[in-house]
């Protein structure tokens, strides 16, 4: 039997220059090659540091530039979908009029594993190079630790604009989030000296359908109440084993704000869970069992 579960959230990150791990900072700055591990996700910097690409004397933040960044995907993500095991052209493209060195990196990650550090392996879905792009290579963040990245091996030198184009294979499971930031750099030949960083983010992503027995069942018969929520809220299915379920909430911006996970018994099931300490807003909650995957919005007043 086939089973496509739901997934949410990829994350996506392009930068330039110079990698931290944590509080310890690699620093490559103004390299023609592309430094991975910067990609501005939960835990990791941007380029936009004192010392690399701004933020420094001469430096501007991340998007205090004139010019921005965008993803977009081939086929398109239809109304934040996506289809399970599908293999996406993703190009990154970013925009600086009359600057003509541009330079990105790239993550998809898993948005209900927390950030640990940099090392921790947290990618989703297949990252692979595409032949529209001989400039862009795929490999993990140091060796063989950390996300998997897809970067410039040299910088794309057109004028006011540049495109990166890559594949990344959408996971039959799981939960994503996109986080994108590009470098439009001057070649001064020192930090801080007029470079400008983006970031954007595309989030929450969910598949187009959901199919597979098991989801059909799970998504079909879960009920959760109070809803708006003050403090607790019941969550009612049917579980068919015994087994340890895993209920995930995530805010509007696809950041995983609690994740609770329960050993129940299979039948009719109802647990609480408490939600006293979230703040007010909306959220996804996404209940995942061995064997199928469900979600439901939820809102905190």
């Amino acid at each position: 039997m086939k089973k496509i579960y739901v997934s949410i959230a990829v994350a996506v990150a392009i930068v330039f220059g110079v990698a931290y791990q944590a509080t310890t900072a690699i620093k490559n700055t103004h390299r023609s090659g592309g430094i991975r591990g910067v990609a501005g996700s939960p835990g990791e910097n941007t380029c936009s540091q004192s010392g690399c690409h701004g933020a420094g004397a001469g430096g501007l933040a991340d998007n205090a530039g004139p010019g921005s960044v965008a993803i977009t995907t081939s086929p398109a993500l239809v109304n934040n979908t996506y289809v399970a095991g599908q293999t996406y052209s993703v190009t990154v493209t970013v925009n600086q009029v009359g600057c003509s060195y541009f330079g990105f990196d790239f993550e998809a990650l898993d948005a209900t594993k927390p950030f640990t550090n940099i090392s921790t392996n947290n990618s989703i879905g297949t990252l692979s190079t595409n032949v529209n792009s001989p400039n862009v290579s795929v490999a993990q963040y140091i060796g063989s630790t950390g996300n998997f990245n897809a970067y410039h091996n040299t910088p794309v030198t057109t004028t006011d604009k540049a495109e990166f184009t890559f594949n990344w294979k959408a996971p039959a499971s799981g939960v994503v989030s996109m986080y994108a930031a590009g470098i439009a750099a001057n070649r001064s030949g020192g930090p801080d000296k007029g470079d400008n960083v983006y970031k954007t983010a595309l989030q929450q992503l969910t598949p187009a359908i959901v199919t597979g027995i098991e989801n059909i069942d799970l998504q079909s018969g879960l009920k959760v109440y109070p809803n708006p929520v003050t403090d607790f809220v019941t969550v009612a299915f049917d579980l068919k084993a015994d087994e340890e379920v895993s209920f995930v909430l995530m805010n509007s911006n696809g950041v995983v704000v609690k994740s609770i996970p329960k050993k129940l018994t299979a039948g009719a099931v109802k647990t609480s869970l408490d939600l006293s300490t979230v703040e007010k807003g909306n959220y996804i909650l996404v209940l995942t069992t061995g064997s199928a995957q469900a979600l439901t919005k939820l809102i905190k007043k």
